[in-house]
């Protein structure tokens, strides 16, 4: 009894590990059966945090376009003034006003246009497309890593609604033989020639308690697991749903794939890709501050036009007039900012953060190396107890027969015949656990190596294999 009151528990703690908070609008209740595939696809297809990297990503493919706007299309600006001017009569050689004549005032309008193309900047544009790249890189290893994390949620969330439901079959056939048992106690008590008397009926009776306390524990706990599991998958917290029996994957994990599975979760793990291509970024920014200590040649072209009726336009190309004019010209020159302090100090900052970032790789490394021993460590534990507690299940099925033997023949002992009950449901829970917890492992060793699609592969084609 108290191994399958831990397994409830057990089942509790799992079902709001992947509970999370989702409308609650009444829906008409269907039934609708999930496999395991189907599960995942479904979530990945309506979970709002996919939705939410796919965003983000987005915003980061921006950056490059930002980058790629730079370099083809010149940098346009466009300036207009309008307002009023006093009046100005004559040329360079005479003129009727003066300088500070403020009579005979009228409009004036200006446009100026002007462009600037980069043409060579020293590698700042290619640091720049570089640092930008790196960035969508990071944002497409989030997204890969946030459909991992929800697939982990998803398999543990179908595997603890699988359990529930077979608890809570387990519970009603405990349920149905104790009925059984107590009708034939009572029947066997009204036989003279019967052995079984009253100490055995309030045995039985005693126990009620304890059956019915299963039962709806299970319930309970179903409905638990239920709830988690339509949170998992994006559904209605309400809706009635149903997993389908996937059978255990064979399993053949060996002792001399564990070399193979490290070296492969360094290459696969989501950390350490992420930090891998924040260090390729920074080394890009780092090139792009020591870029900007160079010039940067420009093309530049410009467009002017001023008018103002009351002033007389200057035709002699030497003369200056500030509101009638119409200037068009181009020219080659550079740009460059004298500011190295600045920029040695932007540049020696990146440098500082992709050397911590490079320990970090390293420390994280030799963390994997840690975590993907103690998970096969964990899936080789649960195969031995799933091993052992099938092979227990064999004997108490055996005991649990013969004891109903003896029960049928009137020569066996009520005791007898509910510690044999006892044995054989205690290790039916025992057994749903460990399948459950080897099933959780499986898909945690995947997650480690950095591709849960493995322990979907292993489910799919029934076999375990690492590489």
């Amino acid at each position: 009894m108290k191994t399958i009151k831990f397994l409830f528990s057990f089942l509790t703690l799992v079902g709001l590990l992947t509970t999370s908070i989702h409308s609650t609008t009444k829906t008409k209740k269907e039934l609708q059966t999930f496999t395991l595939k189907t599960a995942v696809a479904y979530a990945l297809s309506h979970n709002p945090l996919i939705e939410r990297t796919k965003i983000d990503r987005k915003k980061a493919e921006l950056l490059l376009d930002e980058v790629r706007a730079k370099t083809i299309v010149p940098e346009f600006s466009l300036s207009g003034e309008a307002g009023v001017v006093p009046e100005a009569r004559g040329d360079i050689f005479y003129s009727p006003d003066e300088q500070t004549d403020l009579d005979g005032w009228g409009p004036f309008v200006k446009l100026n246009i002007k462009m600037v193309q980069p043409l060579f900047t020293f590698g700042r544009i290619s640091s720049a497309r570089t640092a930008a790249w790196n960035a969508i890189n990071l944002e497409h290893i989030k997204t890969d890593s946030e459909v991992e994390k929800l697939t982990l949620i998803v398999i543990n969330a179908y595997w603890a609604l699988s359990a529930a439901k077979q608890a809570e079959e387990v519970a009603a056939d405990v349920k149905e033989n104790y009925d059984k048992l107590l009708e034939e106690v009572k029947k066997r008590l009204q036989d003279e020639e019967s052995e079984v008397d009253d100490t055995d009926l309030l045995e039985v009776k005693s126990n009620r308690y304890y059956i019915e306390e299963i039962v709806i524990k299970s319930k309970s706990e179903r409905n638990l697991a239920e709830k988690a599991f339509n949170a998992a998958i994006g559904r209605n917290l309400m809706a009635s749903v149903n997993v389908s029996e996937e059978k255990l994957p064979q399993l053949e994990v060996k002792e001399n794939q564990v070399a193979r599975a490290l070296r492969q979760a360094l290459t696969w793990n989501r950390d350490i890709k992420s930090l891998e291509t924040v260090s390729r970024a920074l080394h890009a920014k780092t090139r792009l501050a020591y870029s900007k200590k160079k010039p940067a040649i420009v093309l530049v072209g410009g467009f002017g036009y001023g008018y103002a009726p009351h002033r007389d336009d200057q035709t002699n190309p030497f003369a200056v007039d500030h509101f009638n004019y119409m200037d068009l010209g181009a020219f080659i020159g550079f740009q460059w900012d004298l500011n190295f302090l600045r920029k040695n100090t932007e540049a020696g900052r990146y440098k500082l953060e992709q050397k911590a970032i490079e320990q970090n790789i390293k420390l994280l490394q030799s963390n994997v190396e840690l975590q993907i021993l103690k998970a096969f460590a964990e899936v080789n534990k649960n195969i031995q107890l799933l091993e052992q507690a099938e092979t227990s299940l064999k004997a108490a099925k055996n005991w649990l027969r013969l004891s109903l033997d003896n029960w049928d023949m009137g020569i066996g002992e009520v005791e007898r015949l509910i510690k044999a009950y006892n044995a054989y449901y205690q290790l039916k829970g025992i057994k749903i656990k460990h399948t459950l917890e080897l099933n959780v492992s499986l898909a945690n060793f995947a997650y480690i190596l950095g591709n849960i699609r493995l322990y979907l592969e292993w489910v799919n084609h029934g076999k375990v294999k690492i590489l």
